[in-house]
């Protein structure tokens, strides 16, 4: 190695070429972790803005409806799985603390670009369903599957509620302890 380096210095070798070629790698190499840098803090700040001003309003209608749910409500009647959104009334003319139009008002104030796809989805067609519902007779013979489908949709919604509001929790390295599991709604 020494015998090259002593052949180099002796042919009139070039030194300002490696010196060049050695700050060139260096501002590749600076561009390119200051371009992931860049990158993982904008993803940071979108996974903020989405556990903010998404998931963390609907996750606390959902914990309040079945704190609701487990305090005030007949358990077996009004399970989980046959009424995933309640939908509560105190009089004719007034709609109760929890209600499924608050969850429909929560939608609203959503941020839809930073929903995910699936709960738009899920949202666009809760949003039909609650309509047909309501437009729907008792006695016609769709009633059934209409409000069948929307309560099939309403255990997704919350499922997907729940688990994106899990995921983007531990995405930002948020200790996870939520209080929904303690209700065991999935089960």
């Amino acid at each position: 190695m020494n015998a090259i380096l002593v052949e180099l210095v002796n042919k009139d070798f070039d030194w300002n070429i490696l010196v060049n070629l050695i700050g060139a790698c260096g501002v590749v190499l600076g561009a390119i972790s200051g371009a992931y840098l860049y990158r993982k803090q904008k993803n940071i700040e979108w996974t903020e803005k989405s556990l903010q001003s998404v998931y963390a309003p609907l996750y606390m209608l959902i914990c309040g409806q079945e704190g609701f749910r487990e305090l005030l409500l007949d358990h077996e009647k009004n399970k989980f799985v046959n009424a995933p959104i309640i939908s509560w009334s105190d009089s004719e003319e007034n709609e109760g603390v929890i209600h499924r139009n608050h969850f429909i008002e929560a939608f609203d104030k959503t941020n839809y670009g930073l929903a995910s796809n699936k709960l738009l989805m899920l949202i666009g067609e809760y949003r039909v369903l609650v309509k047909l519902e309501e437009k729907t007779p008792e006695s016609h013979p769709n009633f059934n599957k209409i409000t069948n489908r929307k309560v099939d949709v309403e255990i997704e919604l919350v499922r997907e509620i729940v688990q994106e509001y899990q995921r983007l929790r531990q995405k930002l390295k948020i200790e996870n302890d939520t209080s929904v599991e303690k209700f065991k709604i999935f089960e």
